[in-house]
């Protein structure tokens, strides 16, 4: 079991150079202080190898950094936790991405900005909606577990209709969906 991070910051070309020096590294972790340069840094790492598990944890990520690794990466599980920048254009990301058919597991836990002015119009605007998840799940035939936490809790934006086609889906898959909201 992993802990927190908390406040590490492993450098991109250390990653690499983990990546090529480690041969049964099975997992890549990027943490909460890591700046990954640009999207084309995937394209570097899958370059040396490609993962299975990601787990990206930046405060720094993008959405194209994230579809990057999904697009670069056979993905059958991604965790994305505490990214501000995250927008509902990674869902899309995701689904266009190679991984759309790989993917197992999905954890997105707390991917909203914490400044928020206007939350209603961030949630209209960019943030990520039950609608947008349950797009997800119909795109990603194996993905059978998925746990979604948000700050940003609204019937409206976390519908519950959504919500109950999402874990009809994926229990009809043998998985499990989990938010504490739904």
């Amino acid at each position: 079991e992993r802990e927190s991070g908390l406040e590490t910051n492993i450098e991109p070309d250390a990653l690499l150079a983990a990546a090529r020096g480690f041969p049964r590294l099975a997992e890549l972790w990027i943490p909460e202080l890591t700046r990954i340069p640009n999207p084309g840094w995937f394209v570097l790492l899958a370059g040396v190898r490609t993962f299975e598990t990601v787990y990206i944890s930046s405060h720094h990520a993008t959405d194209s950094q994230v579809v990057a690794a999904c697009s670069q990466n056979p993905l059958v599980e991604l965790e994305l936790n505490w990214i501000g920048a995250l927008t509902r254009g990674v869902v899309e990301g995701i689904i266009s991405s190679q991984s759309a058919a790989t993917l197992q597991g999905l954890t997105i836990s707390y991917c909203e900005p914490g400044d928020v002015d206007d939350i209603e119009s961030y949630m209209e605007d960019r943030g990520i909606r039950a609608a947008d998840m349950l797009r997800l799940v119909m795109a990603c035939p194996r993905l059978s577990r998925l746990s979604w936490q948000r700050e940003y809790s609204n019937d409206a934006w976390f519908a519950q209709d959504a919500q109950a086609e999402i874990t009809e889906i994926l229990e009809l898959r043998g998985g499990i969906y989990y938010t504490p909201y739904g």
